[in-house]
């Protein structure tokens, strides 16, 4: 955690690599972690690669793991895994909340894929009960202006 504040994923990976080495599982909090300073220093395909490894080491990620990961694709502009992670959380029925859905979106807005983006707003709604807030609007509505697809838009503002 003290690592992702200070963006330092090269760090938060090395001790992710000694709980490891010592015999120690680390749990979703430590993988969450690691992932969360690997968005934070912009380095999508780190964050991936963590997310891989817990697979690999049957620890199931959480809506905190995925979020991270959703952002971090985003910052990276790597909208298309940003969809693939978002169809992963989709089938281990991982539910959404604010955080995870503006991620997302963003990730989608980025590509202009916005297509993507309102289905994932829409499903947030009908799905996970979440709520968007201004921010994932703002976002999806960026996807249909960049695609210049009006109609959804207006179909969002009249949402």
């Amino acid at each position: 955690s003290a690592c992702e504040e200070g963006r330092r994923w090269r760090h938060a990976l090395q001790l992710l690599g000694r709980l490891q080495a010592d015999a120690l599982a680390p749990n979703v909090v430590a993988y969450s972690a690691a992932i969360s300073a690997c968005e934070k220093g912009r380095e999508w395909e780190k964050a991936i690669a963590v997310l891989e490894e817990m697979g690999g080491r049957a620890v199931d990620p959480n809506v905190v793991t995925y979020s991270a990961v959703l952002s971090a694709c985003g910052k990276g502009d790597a909208w298309q895994v940003a969809v693939a992670v978002w169809q992963e959380m989709r089938e281990k029925q991982v539910r959404m909340n604010r955080i995870s859905c503006s991620a997302a979106v963003s990730a989608c807005a980025g590509g202009s894929l916005w297509q993507s983006a309102v289905a994932l707003l829409e499903e947030a709604w009908r799905r996970d009960a979440t709520a968007p807030d201004l921010r994932t609007y703002t976002a999806a509505l960026s996807a249909c202006e960049r695609a210049r697809e009006w109609e959804p838009a207006l179909c969002l503002l009249g949402d």
